[in-house]
């Protein structure tokens, strides 16, 4: 697959791209979550591994961050390298976001308070309320 400046992204792991495929046949996986599949002795991505590529945020070849709601206007972002990989909007942890609106303050004050804009906010509650009620 290649990105806007033409670099190759690689989706897959090393030179050894039956890691993914002996991984997934170990572990009996369902084929409806498989990532990768073979197709005329190819490897290639399935529908769901086309949708986690998608989310990827690359750096030249290598992946750098990942976009966890499938909506691409969605600004929150889960880097390693900002907030130990905790998810974030412009460095500022969603969790903490939240926890100015749970403590009363109201959108307007957190998004002055953090710098953001107003939907950055609302994007930051709305993923930390699904997360509360995934537990």
């Amino acid at each position: 697959m290649t990105g806007e400046s033409g670099t190759v992204r690689r989706p897959y792991v090393g030179s050894g791209r039956r890691l993914l495929i002996d991984l997934q046949d170990r572990s009996h996986l369902d084929p409806e979550f498989c990532l990768v599949a073979i197709a005329n002795g190819q490897t290639v991505l399935t529908a769901p591994g086309e949708e986690f590529f998608e989310r990827v945020d690359w750096s030249g070849d290598q992946p750098a961050g990942w976009r966890p709601h499938e909506d691409p206007a969605s600004p929150i972002r889960i880097n390693p390298l900002v907030r130990f990989g905790m998810p974030a909007i412009g460095g500022i942890s969603t969790e903490a976001i939240a926890g100015e609106l749970d403590g009363g303050a109201s959108l307007e004050e957190v998004a002055g308070d953090f710098g953001l804009d107003l939907d950055a906010v609302r994007w930051a509650q709305s993923y930390e309320l699904s997360q509360r009620a995934a537990a």
